[in-house]
């Protein structure tokens, strides 16, 4: 079986590369897979790239082109002839047909090719994605059309699946690929660190944020614990390190430099990791950290109340004006039965992302 695999990202999101790193490596399993990152940020492909799976091949490098360019057509002829079998691109958000005008069509083009072009052989899959578009819109057909166009589309969020379910045959609860982190190991959650760490994307509620860490600074002076701020995105460096000015006195330290792929091990350094970014908190909890969200009413934070709904048994996340001393002592009293709930909800939905990657092959 040979897959093709279509990467995307965002410069600077290790999020991004994470989950889109630890699918292909659990692809690659099971069959080649020829990943596309033409176009792609050179740190990313990289990372892809730095494999011990003979399996994982770079598709540009074997075919001398890649779907981004104006060779879309000559890539789908290679895929048909070529014995392809299985069409996948990357977890995460999925965006749907929007307006203006200009920008849909233009999307839609593209989109089209694959719909349209791809022999009935190759079966299309993107599993561990959000997927949100307005029903009542006009494009609401065509996106329809589109989607529906997937073998499967495991998505990430019981909730969001349930509003899929109406309008979409094809889709099925897939957990976030963070889950397939492959240096997890159950006996992180056995020790006490004595530290707890923050990050932050960019808030509107940015007063009330700082009130919340400098709450979290106070406790944490007064139980001997050592709070740092990090980041995991490059275009939060900037926030975190004003943050990280504005709440100084309360003897809170900055992590200066960008986290990679190479250095997520410094989530076992902390008991609590308090954060607005998905996969800071994920990866945070793959390493033996309580995750715990705390969040605007950004719409982008949304998917963190959506998957650690249902994630988790419990609710580890409060938006910002309600966290308070009493959230925080709980977590910290609470900490060895918290870390035994989370540990066992990992491995269930470790499984299940295994089982539902599995399930494309048989």
């Amino acid at each position: 079986m040979k897959i093709y695999y279509y990467v995307y990202t965002r410069k600077g999101n290790l999020g991004d590369l994470l989950i889109t790193k630890f699918q292909i490596e659990e692809y690659a399993k099971y069959a080649d897979v020829f990943v596309d990152c033409y176009g792609m940020p050179s740190d990313f492909r990289n990372v892809i790239f730095d494999t011990t799976s003979p399996r994982i091949k770079d598709f540009e490098h074997e075919y001398g082109i890649g779907f981004r360019s104006k060779n879309a057509l000559k890539v789908i002829h290679i895929l048909n002839k070529d014995g392809f079998t299985h069409f996948c691109d990357s977890p995460g958000p999925r965006v749907p047909l929007r307006w203006p005008f200009h920008m849909m069509l233009r999307k839609l083009v593209r989109l089209s090719i694959p719909n349209l072009f791809l022999n009935k052989i190759i079966k299309r899959y993107s599993l561990g994605v959000d997927l949100n578009y307005d029903q009542h819109s006009i494009l609401t057909r065509l996106n329809t059309w589109h989607f529906n166009k997937f073998e499967l589309l495991g998505i990430r969020s019981k909730q969001n699946l349930h509003t899929l379910e109406k309008y979409l045959h094809n889709v099925a609860y897939v957990p976030d690929m963070a889950f397939l982190y492959p240096q997890y190991k159950s006996s992180f959650f056995e020790s006490t660190r004595n530290r707890i760490a923050l990050s932050f994307r960019k808030v509107d509620d940015y007063s009330k944020l700082v009130e919340a860490v400098q709450t979290i600074g106070m406790i944490a002076n007064e139980h001997g614990l050592d709070v740092d701020i990090l980041y995991q995105v490059e275009e939060d460096e900037q926030f975190c390190r004003q943050l990280h000015d504005d709440v100084n006195s309360c003897n809170v330290h900055l992590i200066e430099h960008l986290l990679d792929y190479y250095s997520l091990d410094i989530y076992q350094k902390y008991d609590i990791v308090l954060s607005n970014r998905l996969h800071v908190l994920l990866m945070a909890a793959m390493n033996g950290a309580i995750p715990y969200g705390i969040i605007s009413h950004d719409k982008k934070e949304n998917k963190i109340t959506d998957i650690f709904g249902c994630v988790f048994n419990m609710q580890l996340f409060s938006y910002i004006e309600d966290f308070g001393e009493k959230t925080l002592l709980s977590i910290y009293s609470f900490q060895d039965a918290i870390k035994n709930e989370i540990r066992t909800c990992i491995e269930e939905q470790q499984k299940m992302c295994i089982m539902a990657i599995r399930n494309l092959f048989r």
